[in-house]
């Protein structure tokens, strides 16, 4: 099941269940690094941040709500052309984000698609929808690690996560007045 934000209302997203695109992305040590803000990330890069108790609500935040979604109404089609997140808890209580921006959103758009059956390009007219990217904008794996590809994606989605920023620059201050 999918859940989406819309302003501060959460609501379920329904005739989800063949989204393929936000899933888990496959993470290993190899691929992520601690978060740094002063570096850039290969393409198949993750930062991650660990998450301590004095933060992990940022999270619960989003956990709590798949605990009563019988509780949460449908999407109307006003909200929905004003969803911000659409997140999913994936497996070993992990969660999936993929934020919504305005570039993302497709209203009167037209596009040409491949039809194989018929062996032409067909014309469509998209009037209210959202692009969904095959990758997602953070990861939480369900222990306490956190995964992004950039933090200015992702700052307005978890409150408190400015704090890790704070962190880091920091510590290159105190690691450069060593020198």
């Amino acid at each position: 099941m999918f859940l989406v934000k819309v302003g501060r209302i959460y609501r379920k997203l329904d005739n989800t269940d063949d989204i393929s695109e936000i899933v888990a992305p496959e993470i290993d040590p190899e691929n992520s690094i601690e978060f740094n803000p002063e570096l850039r990330l290969e393409t198949e890069d993750w930062f991650y941040i660990e998450i301590d108790d004095e933060h992990m609500s940022m999270i619960k935040e989003y956990e709590d709500k798949f605990l009563n979604t019988a509780g949460l109404n449908d999407v109307n089609e006003a909200e929905f052309s004003k969803i911000d997140l659409i997140f999913r808890k994936v497996d070993n209580d992990g969660l999936v984000f993929q934020k919504i921006t305005q570039s993302k959103r497709m209203v009167d758009k037209s596009i040409l698609k491949w039809l194989p059956n018929l062996g032409k390009p067909e014309r469509t007219i998209i009037d209210n929808g959202i692009e969904l990217k095959s990758e997602v904008d953070a990861y939480f794996d369900g222990n306490d690690k956190l995964y992004f590809k950039n933090f200015r994606t992702i700052h307005s989605l978890f409150k408190g996560i400015d704090d890790f920023y704070r962190i880091a620059s920091q510590a290159e201050v105190d690691e450069f007045k060593e020198f």
